[in-house]
């Protein structure tokens, strides 16, 4: 088996990771808030938890991919730098873009919040040693290696 497929395994069994986390693995917390007009609306982590869904999918379909058609280094090197760049998103989704709860005892900062971040850094690590390896093929990843 070539290295390409083991990295996509790898892919795709983090992005899975990624999207099982704030649901299964561990669960962000489930309580409503109670808005300034009265409505019930979920807390903050459950948006979280929502986006890491959809992030960790779209890792699981680009490790597919990676499996697939990874064996030329061109492709191998852009489908690795999204693999980098959606790993820096599964670590800015609860430290910067939507968040967690504010107490910082629940369950979504005591368990998913270092997780994701966690799975994130992985991930990143995981997108930059492919690109390095792509590069150091000959075939550095750029816009115009996507187009050919």
């Amino acid at each position: 088996m070539k290295g390409f497929k083991i990295v996509g395994i790898l892919v795709a069994v983090v992005g899975v990771l990624v999207a099982l986390t704030p649901t299964v693995l561990l669960p962000v917390c489930q309580e409503l808030v109670k808005t300034a007009m009265g409505a019930f609306v979920p807390m903050r982590c459950h948006y979280t938890a929502q986006a890491e869904i959809a992030v960790g999918g779209l890792l699981a379909f680009v490790g597919v991919l990676l499996f697939v058609y990874g064996d030329g280094a061109k492709i191998n090197g852009v489908l690795n730098a999204i693999v980098f760049a959606l790993g820096g998103v599964v670590t800015l989704i609860p430290t910067v873009l939507i968040g967690t709860c504010g107490a910082p005892d629940r369950a979504c900062n005591v368990g998913a919040k270092p997780a994701l971040i966690l799975l994130g850094a992985l991930t990143m690590l995981i997108g930059a040693g492919g690109v390095w390896q792509a590069w150091r093929a000959g075939a550095p990843p750029t816009a115009s290696a996507a187009a050919a």
